[in-house]
């Protein structure tokens, strides 16, 4: 958590509160392109926009045996509801299972150096 650069985030407003995780997006800075290299057809989440999506986990998914079907990626493999369908760990941040780079002037998508979220 304290590995991330917060400031150059800005947290989706609305999110419920039966969530499991805060979602967080990149703050692409003007003039940047954002080029989404692999994304899953149909992701909801997709459509709220924003570059990169980090998750800030708030509560385990234990209970929960197959992930929310809002994307392609999500698979119900019936997982045991006791262990959850992830080992999500509360205080935790990840990242989105797709791929975005922002192209800046000088640099080519994907070309990561000096660059934080």
């Amino acid at each position: 958590h304290e590995d991330v650069c917060w400031d150059n985030l800005w947290l989706v407003p609305d999110q419920g509160g039966a969530r499991f995780y805060d979602e967080w997006r990149v703050l692409p800075r003007p003039g940047d392109t954002v080029v989404t290299s692999l994304e899953a057809p149909g992701d909801k989440a997709r459509e709220r926009g924003g570059g990169a999506k980090l998750y800030a986990q708030v509560k385990t998914v234990q209970g929960q045996g197959n992930p929310p079907r809002d994307s392609a990626w999500a698979v119900a493999n019936n997982r045991p509801s006791e262990e959850g369908y992830a080992e999500y760990r509360v205080g935790m941040v990840y990242v989105a299972a797709y791929e975005v780079a922002i192209k800046r002037d000088g640099t080519e998508a994907g070309d990561t150096a000096g660059d934080t979220a």
